[in-house]
């Protein structure tokens, strides 16, 4: 892998190596053991979430809790979902109405 590749990889999905993607993983890590300069870019990378993550607020506790009753509400009342194999009319294959030859 090249520098500028490295460099994009951390800018598309940061300095954690759980998030990069598998087929460039393993050549980002070996970049890494090989690189001098890989390495600084990825300190930085990590300094920069670092500070991201220090900056953004904390979950609001209320907000969740009015989300979770919410979405539990809707759960509650909806509707359960059709048997297998069943379909509704105008979806899926069957047809609603007569043939077309009995229109008419």
């Amino acid at each position: 892998m090249r520098l500028e590749t490295f460099s994009g990889l951390l800018d598309t999905h940061g300095a954690d190596p759980a998030r990069w993607p598998p087929a460039e993983a393993a050549a980002a890590r070996r970049l890494l053991a090989e690189s001098a300069e890989a390495r600084a870019m990825h300190r930085r990378a990590q300094a920069l979430a670092a500070l991201l993550d220090e900056s953004l607020p904390g979950p609001d506790a209320q907000a969740l809790a009015r989300m979770r009753a919410r979405l539990a509400q809707a759960v509650a009342t909806a509707p359960p979902p059709a048997p297998a194999g069943a379909s509704s009319p105008g979806h899926g294959c069957a047809r609603s109405g007569p043939p077309a030859a009995a229109r008419w």
